[in-house]
């Protein structure tokens, strides 16, 4: 495996709060219509994440609730990490966003040219249908957004999927998040290719095992306790 790559890649932009409430939504629809030269029907698939549930989602209390909970853990747990950043997609009703663009900036891979390298920027759409509580479909919360050359058994390399195991309804997004670090990260991967949305990535994985996981840096930030125990800090008052 090579040293990560030195390409200036689309991440590279001000994460300021203008660009969160200007550009989110433009941004991701530009993702899902360039994956692979989807076109149309990537921009499609985009409008319907963007749109879908708002008439009748906000009129169930218990799920606005719900939302408002993700968004408050969700942008906690940005705060508290060195390597997630986490832009809501807020809605014109002031209500709960129901989808996110994560971006990972840990370390991951990437299949360029027949060479697998690390790459150090990754981004994942996250959607929360009205149903949600109810019945969960990955691949409908799930769409792999960046970079389309990704190389991991769990992303397929031909449609924006990410498969993070079974997604129980009412899942909350910190654990979608951990899930998706996990396996960039290859903490977590597929080894069978009977149950890999990229085979070719999960064969190379098998012969590659020892260098796994890429990336050892928590998700979330190590919090140093630095407290002393009141004898001690006595202690120390009358040393000086």
């Amino acid at each position: 495996m090579s040293a990560t790559l030195s390409l200036v890649s689309e991440c590279d932009f001000d994460s300021s709060h203008e660009f969160e409430e200007l550009l989110v939504t433009e941004l991701i629809r530009r993702r899902l219509s360039d994956f692979h030269g989807g076109g149309e029907a990537r921009l499609s698939l985009c409008s319907d994440l963007i749109g879908k549930g708002r008439e009748s989602s906000m009129q169930d209390k218990i799920f606005e609730s719900f939302l408002q909970r993700q968004f408050q853990e969700g942008m906690s747990l940005a705060d508290g990490s060195d390597l997630l950043e986490l832009y809501p997609v807020f809605a014109e009703d002031g209500s709960p966003p129901q989808e996110y663009l994560a971006r990972l900036r840990c370390k991951g891979l990437i299949k360029s040219n027949g060479e697998v390298f690390e790459w150090d920027c990754f981004e994942i759409l996250i959607y929360f249908p009205s149903d949600y509580l109810r019945t969960a479909n990955a691949f409908q919360v799930l769409s792999w957004s960046y970079p389309i050359q990704v190389f991991h058994p769990n992303i397929s390399d031909k449609s924006p999927f990410i498969c993070i195991g079974r997604l129980a309804p009412g899942t909350s997004l910190v654990d979608i998040l951990f899930q998706c670090w996990e396996i960039i990260t290859y903490n977590k991967v597929t080894m069978r290719e009977d149950d890999a949305l990229n085979p070719q990535a999960c064969v190379w994985a098998r012969q590659h095992r020892q260098e796994f996981p890429v990336d050892r840096r928590p998700l979330k930030r190590r919090v140093l306790n630095l407290q002393l125990e009141a004898d001690d800090s006595e202690m120390i008052e009358r040393i000086g």
